[in-house]
């Protein structure tokens, strides 16, 4: 019986479970950089135009979506440092 196996191994065979962990939190950083570019544009944009947003019975005014986008911006400025520009330390 002539099994054809293929030689290529999974590549995450060699690594160990630290190296693992920084890989998944540097992905997720990436995600949320972008997450919180799009919701500091979307509460500047209700800010700009005076639009009060429903949430849970209640509404958040522009003023706070002024500053909740001021927030998110430096969320998304952080987690683009940690997902795209840092270099990860080599173990």
């Amino acid at each position: 019986m002539n099994m054809n196996t293929n030689s290529t191994t999974n590549s995450n065979s060699n690594t160990n479970p630290g190296q693992m962990k920084a890989y998944i939190l540097k992905e997720s950083c990436k995600f949320l950089s972008g997450a919180f570019f799009v919701t500091a544009g979307a509460s500047w944009y209700f800010a700009y135009y005076r639009i009060e947003v429903p949430l849970m019975g209640t509404t958040m005014s522009p003023d706070f979506l002024f500053v909740r986008g001021f927030i998110h911006m430096t969320l998304c400025a952080l987690s683009f440092w940690y997902g795209y520009l840092r270099k990860a330390k080599d173990q």
